[in-house]
């Protein structure tokens, strides 16, 4: 999926102007937002529900369908209603009615797809799962070359990518429903009530997780102009590179803690693999720093030449982000998420302050700048309730094993 997202990055760069693109970035920015809200752990709880609680995966499954259709209902009447304001409309050249059902077709495939994988995460089906996967990054990339058939207008590139996921995700229920042979849906409200309790503990994390990611795009889509969030949607695209690695390593940092046999030696391996990680990914930074240049001006082209400056700071943010990547595993492990959550909630606070102030001064090297003191704030708390709660000194961090 990670190699979807880099092609159809660059082949939306390529073929749609910069503010094209950042105004393609910031609709499923939007996307994400939205189903980050909406998705209140509903996956995690039908996992909890389904294999320990031993449920029936009928009344699951029926009341996961029946709060998807509530939802759903209720975001077309805010946005029914929303298009019916007298609002500054980002997307200004296009037609506020299609975006509008666009973005609400959007999240309904993305909020199904995340609801129902926890139930073939609960029984196993991970065979299908990756084959949806790839299926799913084939049709995105389809999509992204679509735009040239398309004539690179934005409302049909945009059309196109949702119509096709909306192929997938009615595949994906028609097999979903074939593997698990339903012949009825079942609801209990109370059960419901259950799952949407068990979910939320988490639903906060996520939220301030989801918004220390992304809320840079979204800002600059709303205060600055398009085309400043088509260079920052592409220097991103290199600070997903970079998370990429310890976000997959640090993910089997969880089942790993579980083997160690005493606190002390939990702590040794987290703040060794945190070592690792962040040596590797600062050479990487450095690195990188001297070649984005010539990188972005071969991949992208020289209408992203302005993607440079902001994807070397982004990129700095990134490598100290890379402290919290690890840490936070850690503090799951534990059942400390409220340690997580102080952390990254002071960051974003840290974050969106120096957005508002930085952008519109800098524009999108303002919203990189504010990226990385975000990250340092955070790393600097996450590590303060670490050596708190662990009550270990500050000296392993800085010794050479």
């Amino acid at each position: 999926m990670a190699i979807a997202t880099l092609i159809v990055g660059i082949v939306t760069a390529r073929l749609l102007t910069p503010e094209d693109r950042g105004l393609y970035a910031l609709f499923f920015t939007i996307v994400g937002l939205i189903v980050t809200i909406l998705h209140v752990g509903i996956s995690p709880a039908n996992i909890y529900y389904a294999n320990i609680k031993k449920v029936d995966l009928k009344i699951l499954t029926g009341n996961t369908f029946v709060y998807l259709l509530v939802c759903m209902i209720l975001l077309g009447l805010f946005f029914i209603f929303f298009s019916y304001t007298k609002n500054q409309n980002v997307f200004s050249n296009s037609n506020n009615i299609i975006i509008l059902f666009f973005l609400w077709i959007a999240v309904l495939y993305s909020l199904t797809e995340v609801s129902i994988s926890g139930f073939l995460l609960a029984k196993n089906y991970y065979n299908f799962l990756n084959k949806s996967l790839v299926i799913q990054s084939i049709l995105l990339i389809i999509s992204s070359f679509l735009i040239i058939p398309a004539k690179s207008n934005l409302d049909l590139s945009i059309g196109i990518r949702v119509g096709l996921i909306m192929l997938f995700i009615m595949w994906f229920i028609k097999n979903f429903l074939t593997l698990f042979n339903f012949n009825k849906f079942l609801f209990s409200f109370d059960i419901l009530k259950d799952q949407i309790y068990f979910g939320s503990k988490n639903w906060l994390q996520n939220i301030i997780g989801f918004l220390n990611v992304r809320s840079y795009i979204l800002i600059l889509g709303f205060i600055s102009s398009p085309d400043v969030v088509g260079y920052f949607s592409i220097a991103w695209i290199f600070v997903e590179l970079i998370r990429f690695l310890p976000d997959t390593i640090s993910t089997m940092l969880l089942p790993e803690l579980t083997n160690q046999d005493s606190k002390n030696q939990q702590v040794r391996f987290t703040l060794r693999l945190l070592k690792i990680l962040f040596c590797t990914v600062l050479i990487i930074t450095v690195i990188g720093y001297f070649v984005l240049d010539y990188l972005i001006y071969f991949i992208f082209g020289m209408a992203y030449a302005d993607s440079s400056s902001i994807a070397k700071l982004l990129t700095i943010g990134a490598a100290i982000g890379v402290i919290y990547q690890v840490l936070t595993r850690y503090y799951t492990s534990q059942s400390q998420q409220f340690y997580s959550i102080v952390s990254g909630s002071i960051g974003l606070v840290v974050g969106l302050t120096s957005s508002f102030i930085l952008v519109p001064l800098y524009g999108g090297e303002g919203a990189a700048f504010a990226y990385i003191f975000s990250s340092i704030i955070t790393a600097i708390f996450a590590f303060y309730f670490f050596f708190r709660s662990t009550k270990t000194s500050t000296k392993p961090v800085f010794t050479v094993e």
